[in-house]
């Protein structure tokens, strides 16, 4: 994982997902800024579907958090009327995530001949944010490619925090009367 300079970086070591589910969780952030959370997951081929119920524990608990969750999932989106993949989906759809990856990430050969599958996902809640992502060819792994996510830095700034204030010379008598009464030492 490549975190721009300048980008502070906090690890949960006490995050784990139920073994063998292999998890990492940090949170990045600077001044100014949104924080934004990055879990990353590994999830072998032997896990059933219904070990899905944890990452979608995971994913209630991040929705209200700027969240990526990347990793190999071993779930082909490429073939989206699965039902692994649906029953992904739906967890994705219930909690306001969206799998942003959409080339091939994994090459493979098969009796048939050549395949390719998207099973390295990108999924995030940060959508209106998000910029661009996509698929790099990796010369480190001879079967997965690189995934990469980008966020518009336009809408990455923390809100602004604003305090209304309201002077009392424009309050009707009334008002600025039982104001003053509330104010200690006020007359």
């Amino acid at each position: 994982m490549f975190i721009r300079d300048g980008w502070h970086v906090t690890e949960f070591s006490s995050f784990q997902l139920k073994d063998p589910i292999e998890s990492l969780k940090i949170s990045v952030s600077r001044p100014h800024v949104k924080t934004i959370h990055i879990i990353t997951l590994y999830r072998p081929r032997r896990i059933p579907v219904s070990e899905f119920n944890i990452i979608a524990k995971l994913l209630a608990n991040h929705a209200n958090l700027d969240t990526y969750v990347i990793g190999d999932l071993n779930l082909d989106f490429s073939v989206p009327y699965s039902p692994e993949c649906r029953k992904f989906r739906s967890i994705l759809f219930q909690h306001a995530f969206e799998q942003i990856i959409k080339d091939p990430t994994h090459f493979y050969t098969a009796d048939s001949g050549p395949k390719q599958s998207i099973i390295d996902l990108i999924v995030t809640n940060c959508t209106k944010s998000h910029y661009s992502s996509g698929v790099m060819n990796c010369i480190i792994s001879p079967d997965h490619d690189l995934t990469y996510t980008i966020q518009n830095k336009r809408t990455m700034k923390a809100p602004a925090k604003t305090l209304t204030v309201r002077p009392i010379c424009s309050l009707d008598d009334m008002t600025s009367k039982r104001i003053t009464e509330l104010i200690p030492g006020g007359s």
